[in-house]
């Protein structure tokens, strides 16, 4: 397990800072620069592009230098690194992440973790830690979902609560991103990045979810079932729920009853 020894989330230095351990720091080194630095990576000296972020192993020589005013996020941690290369993030490599505030605010979230004195704080610090190697790697991909407005994020959240109180309603692409004030092929993407999944997606979910309830608690037919949560026939209704399932609606109430 990883244990945290000290760290700083967007700790300011003057123009011209400067770090130089040639035999390197005795735990290792996350390093995640706002701006651009000169860098020491694999025994070269390169300059990087602002958000750089970098993992020292302890014991590696280390160098860098700001030559404007420098802010960072920076973590001393021991233990065994394959927690992070397991995942992706191997020393001594630069990575550019497509979100770095995510970075800088689980960095902020591991401090305050780090200086309080919450119950369960060990292992809390080891899964946050464990959370920015995670974020890290999706950022790097692309993968992390892309920031929203508050405005925005209230629309989407309200939308999606309602869709998946009501599933029987006839929800289009076109009426919800309408409601979200978006075009629908902005809505869409939006929409997927947020929550993990297409609103198509939420909504066949939603109702296959609620057809389980139906046909378990109840004794209507899989017809009436299939007209209250929107199906047109009961075909279409079968073959979604035998795609989500692996079952059809028959077998799987016979199986529950």
């Amino acid at each position: 397990m990883q244990s945290i020894e000290s760290l700083r989330h967007a700790c300011p230095e003057r123009a011209g800072f400067q770090i130089t351990r040639k035999n390197g720091h005795p735990q290792h080194t996350f390093l995640h620069f706002f701006g651009s630095v000169e860098l020491l990576v694999d025994g070269k000296v390169i300059r990087t592009a602002p958000h750089a972020c970098i993992l020292y192993p302890a014991g590696e020589p280390q160098f860098f230098h700001s030559p404007e005013p420098l802010t960072h996020d920076w973590i001393h941690f021991s233990g065994d690194l394959s927690d992070a290369t397991f995942l992706g993030i191997f020393p001594n490599t630069v990575y550019y992440p497509t979100q770095p505030k995510r970075i800088t605010q689980l960095t902020k979230e591991l401090e305050a973790e780090f200086y309080g004195a919450l119950p369960s704080r060990e292992h809390m610090l080891a899964l946050k830690l464990e959370e920015l190697w995670i974020t890290l790697r999706r950022a790097i991909d692309g993968a992390l979902a892309e920031p929203v407005s508050d405005s925005l994020a209230s629309r989407l959240h309200h939308l999606r609560t309602e869709m998946l109180l009501h599933p029987d309603e006839k929800w289009t692409i076109a009426g919800l991103s309408k409601a979200a004030c978006l075009s629908e092929s902005r809505f869409y993407s939006v929409y997927r990045s947020y929550f993990g999944n297409s609103p198509i997606g939420d909504l066949i979910t939603a109702r296959m979810d609620t057809a389980c309830n139906m046909l378990i608690g109840t004794d209507a037919p899989v017809s009436r079932i299939a007209k209250q949560l929107g199906y047109a026939n009961i075909t279409h209704f079968t073959r979604q729920f035998k795609a989500h399932f692996g079952l059809s609606p028959t077998a799987f109430r016979n199986g529950k009853t």
